[in-house]
């Protein structure tokens, strides 16, 4: 139930760029990267070194990003509840069932919440709509083995619709208790 987060603590592996560099490589490698750096690089005129930035921005750069704001989300829903306890889940987890963290209360689980930019909300192309669509058969597999889910959207590195999201909490958290 602890998920990225600890287990990156409990290897003493800081959470810096440097410690996601070093996490990314030795839970995935770098071989997928470089397999699509060469890629882009047989299509592109560009540099080399202006391709390997691009593609480690694009792989390590906004994954660190993601994981910022997730972090930050969760810290954001803890200070509002502070009765409970919001664990980040595992890699396998978040991977199987698209839930970025887990609500406990007593060591129960209450609620599981996928945490999204706003812009997610607002994504329409047919790849993305398909993509959306994945992501939420997945989020109900989770709602069926485990407990009920929310969608948390940020903006500005801040719980969009904040209010709504806590009223939207305190619900599930009351249906569940009576």
């Amino acid at each position: 139930m602890y998920g990225i987060n600890n287990r990156l603590l409990q290897n003493n592996i800081r959470l810096h760029t440097q410690g996601l560099e070093d996490y990314y490589k030795e839970m995935v490698g770098f071989t997928q990267l470089e397999l699509v750096y060469e890629q882009i690089k047989e299509l592109s005129e560009q540099k080399e070194i202006y391709l390997k930035r691009y593609v480690w921005h694009r792989v390590i750069g906004q994954t660190w990003n993601g994981f910022r704001n997730e972090i930050g989300i969760i810290q954001e829903l803890q200070a509002e509840f502070k009765n409970v306890k919001i664990y980040k889940t595992s890699f396998e987890k978040d991977h199987e069932y698209c839930i970025d963290a887990e609500m406990y209360s007593n060591n129960k689980l209450l609620l599981g919440i996928q945490i999204k930019p706003i812009s997610y909300k607002l994504m329409n192309s047919p790849y993305q709509l398909k993509a959306k669509e994945n992501h939420k058969a997945k989020n109900e597999k989770y709602k069926s083995k485990y407990a009920p889910y929310i969608y948390v959207y940020h903006k500005n590195h801040k719980i969009y619709k904040k209010s709504d999201i806590v009223n939207q909490i305190n619900t599930i958290f009351h249906l569940n208790t009576y």
